[in-house]
């Protein structure tokens, strides 16, 4: 049985998601089928713990404002995490340099908040603070259009003793890859290491 088949058999299609969240199938229809280990069972039907509903993205985009007041002059706008990456943007207009390209600043920026974002939703903890320790960028093309920062959720091994050790010792390192992409192809290349503290 394909995961897919295995995925919409297992649904039950009126039962709600936990929290409230839309339907499993509905979710299909808006992410696609996820990876089989992306959904859980419960005696409410199924669920996904990594998929997140617009009320947490509203939230982690309403944090950065307040918090980082330069995301809101940048117009930074959290688009979506599906449980594999998380996506920020920002407007071109708002963040060009001299040439009407994107500044070089700002992509930057972007990059290392989409890090900070996908750490701020994996750990759920609001009293943590996270910190960029270490980065690097590789700039491989001009971007011209809106910036949209990619960040790829770590494997699952690594996630999770980033994790358990945050929940120990209060302080936890890990390693994360976002990429800006224009029409398909990656403009920019960056390798950060965040440190999350209590």
């Amino acid at each position: 049985m394909s995961v897919l088949a295995e995925f919409i058999s297992a649904c039950v299609p009126t039962s709600p998601l936990v929290c409230g969240e839309p339907s499993p199938l509905m979710m299909i229809l808006e992410y696609g089928c996820p990876e089989k280990g992306d959904w859980r069972s419960s005696d409410r039907g199924l669920y996904f713990p990594f998929m997140r509903n617009a009320q947490q993205l509203r939230e982690t985009e309403e944090f950065f404002h307040q918090q980082i007041p330069i995301t809101r002059a940048m117009g930074v706008r959290v688009a979506a995490y599906d449980g594999r990456q998380f996506t920020l943007v920002a407007p071109i207009a708002l963040n060009h340099n001299h040439l009407g390209t994107a500044f070089g600043g700002s992509l930057g920026a972007v990059a290392t908040l989409a890090g900070y974002g996908l750490l701020w939703l994996e750990l759920r903890d609001r009293a943590c603070h996270l910190v960029i320790r270490q980065s690097s960028l590789s700039f491989r093309r001009p971007v011209r259009k809106d910036v949209v920062a990619i960040c790829r959720r770590p494997d699952q091994e690594a996630l999770r003793a980033f994790k358990a050790e945050f929940v120990q010792r209060g302080k936890a390192r890990i390693g994360l890859d976002v990429t800006i992409q224009e029409d398909g192809l990656v403009a920019v290349e960056f390798q950060g290491l965040f440190v999350a503290l209590k």
